[in-house]
């Protein structure tokens, strides 16, 4: 399979900002450092808002920046290295010419991959004439992966000069050189603190998107009870802009509230990242406030859409039986329903809000498992045996998966693609695997 066909090239794009996104020149000049260090990470926990702020500096910052949206999907080293190859091309389009030819050789493997990066490297020594940024965001998707991780070692490790790589990242990514370069002065970390609003920038935030003119005492409130996390600060004024004003439920003990929940800390998925308290709170509030507010059509296609991570229309007519989805979808960006658009006519829902609509969509759909097996039927269409077996895992139904993974086996051992064979087989228990003899084979 040619390399191109394995590029998914929006993953090259930053992300569109949301509407209402407010600038902190605080946040500007902290990124700006960027460019003085040889790796900077911007961690933090799900809703601090890490990719669009690197979104708004890659395109106001004055470098040259190329943008990698790791995520789901690429924790094969082949396409993962596929894919910086062209990252690196939207600012150099002559590099990774040598490149592609080692990873299209079909003989996969560690030194093949090193080789294959080493490669690129010798490139950008060459092309790079200016101070130019790397950005690989949401790198905690596949920072656990072995192969991957080992390939990030090598790149810091032989970063050419005037390239400046930055992570985002949900959790600190594990790699053995961060101490030296810390150590060093070379490396620059952007946390939670630095990503959460300020009283300051929450009054500013309110006044300008809101027109809601909040007290010094109402924003500390909301300072104390939220951490200034972003998208808690959204959810409280996507209320005011109803003329709800700040919501009487955060209004609890200091401690006690939302903020000290968020601030616990943790990798989990946004599911799980607020603790069960809190995330009772949010889910109530977008609940009341924000789902009940939509009309019955729109809330019919939240809730059984949401078993995409990715919104098309043509999925989205798909799975659900429809013929308008692109008119939905616009709608639904219109209405400000924590939407964002990836490109046009490709939208996500923020994954708050997702998490939202999966919890309620799993308690009140009888067809919640139809609805994973058509948009199974769409992506094995499309070639995606990756989309595939993940909206078959979500029907709990492991033997169908096993036999799906068996149609894909060939293909994948064809292009190089073991360690996404591997991770799938290591995904099933041993009892099924046992009646899918091919895929012992291929373990």
């Amino acid at each position: 399979m040619p390399a191109a066909e394995l590029i998914v090239r929006t993953r090259l794009i930053p992300p569109r900002l949301p509407r209402g996104w407010m600038r902190r020149p605080r946040l500007d000049d902290l990124l700006a450092e960027a460019a003085e260090r040889t790796i900077c990470i911007v961690q933090a926990s799900a809703g601090y808002g890490k990719s669009s702020e690197l979104a708004s500096f890659a395109v106001r910052g004055g470098w040259p920046t190329m943008w990698f949206s790791v995520g789901e999907g690429v924790a094969d080293p082949l396409v993962f290295l596929l894919h910086l190859v062209y990252a690196c091309r939207t600012v150099m389009p002559e590099v990774g010419t040598h490149t592609i030819a080692l990873l299209e050789s079909h003989e996969p493997g560690p030194a093949r991959w090193a080789a294959a990066l080493d490669a690129l490297i010798n490139d950008l020594v060459d092309a790079l004439d200016d101070e130019t940024l790397l950005i690989l965001d949401d790198l905690h998707v596949v920072a656990d992966v072995p192969a991957i991780r080992v390939l990030l070692e090598q790149l810091i490790n032989h970063l050419p000069p005037r390239l400046h790589l930055v992570l985002a990242t949900r959790h600190w990514p594990q790699l053995h050189n961060l101490l030296t370069l810390q150590a060093r002065g070379e490396l620059l970390a952007i946390r939670e603190a630095d990503l959460a609003f300020t009283p300051d920038e929450t009054r500013a935030l309110f006044a300008a998107n809101y027109s809601w003119q909040l007290t010094p005492s109402e924003a500390a409130v909301l300072h104390q009870q939220t951490g200034g996390w972003p998208i808690a600060l959204q959810l409280i004024g996507q209320g005011t802009r109803h003329g709800g004003g700040m919501p009487q439920q955060l209004h609890s003990p200091a401690g006690t509230g939302l903020g000290a929940e968020v601030n616990a800390g943790t990798d989990n998925p946004v599911e799980h990242v607020l603790g069960a308290a809190a995330r009772e709170l949010v889910f109530a509030y977008l609940a009341q406030d924000v789902f009940a507010d939509q009309p019955p059509e729109l809330q019919s296609f939240l809730l059984r859409s949401a078993v995409l991570t990715q919104l098309e229309p043509q999925v989205c007519d798909w799975v659900l039986h429809s013929d308008s989805s692109s008119t939905t979808l616009q709608a639904l960006d219109q209405r400000g329903v924590f939407l964002t658009m990836l490109s046009p006519d490709r939208y996500r829902y923020h994954p708050l809000f997702h998490a939202f609509l999966r919890q309620q969509g799993r308690a009140t759909l009888p067809d919640w498992a139809a609805l994973h097996l058509r948009a199974a039927d769409y992506y094995r269409q499309q070639g995606s045996g990756e989309l595939v077996l993940e909206h078959l895992s979500a029907t709990g139904d492991l033997s169908v998966v096993a036999a799906e993974l068996e149609r894909w086996a060939e293909q994948w051992l064809d292009t190089g693609r073991f360690t996404t064979l591997l991770a799938w087989t290591d995904r099933l228990p041993d009892t099924v695997l046992a009646e899918h003899p091919q895929l012992l084979v291929a373990r």
